[in-house]
């Protein structure tokens, strides 16, 4: 009983999850391709533990927002230069931006009366150390490419790279 109903949390989250892509063939062998990917959610917790409880009383929340973003951008060609010799590659670029903003906040030296689970009704007053708050962004940008040489659809020489810069 104590805990189903006295000491209990409650969770809720919102996600989204998206992607749009276009691609566009502008020669016979060569072609672009654009990307952009979005994943988001949004969440909220609550923990209670209630006056007489084994454990110090208390009221925590916390609000909580994150997010990634991908855009992608790539060039691809692939060329005959005889019918012995192929000529392959792509060149791109590449963006991910991480967000996060969350809050959390607990009641401080208890709760004042029984079954009351807001943040007034701290015994103490909230003080600095009870705030928790993060609020973060990341920037990672890369451009990579790949050239390669075909002989005969048997041998190849492929080259690779690729260089990322963190913000």
């Amino acid at each position: 009983y104590w805990t189903l109903y006295k000491n209990y949390q409650n969770d809720s989250r919102d996600r989204y999850i998206g992607n749009f892509t276009l691609n566009q063939k502008v020669t016979s062998w060569f072609s672009l391709m654009a990307r952009f990917a979005y994943d988001t959610y949004s969440e909220i917790r609550e923990e209670r533990i209630d006056v007489g409880s084994v454990d110090v009383p208390l009221y925590a929340v916390t609000d909580r927002k994150t997010s990634e973003l991908n855009y992608d951008l790539m060039g691809t060609f692939n060329y005959n230069i005889t019918e012995d010799l192929n000529f392959d590659g792509l060149v791109g670029f590449n963006m991910r931006v991480n967000k996060l903003n969350s809050l959390a906040v607990q009641t401080n030296g208890g709760l004042g009366l029984a079954g009351i689970f807001t943040l007034a009704n701290s015994v103490n007053p909230l003080t600095s150390d009870d705030y928790n708050k993060v609020d973060y962004t990341k920037k990672v940008d890369g451009v990579f490419g790949k050239i390669g040489l075909g002989y005969k659809g048997t041998y190849y020489l492929d080259i690779t790279g690729r260089r990322d810069r963190s913000s």
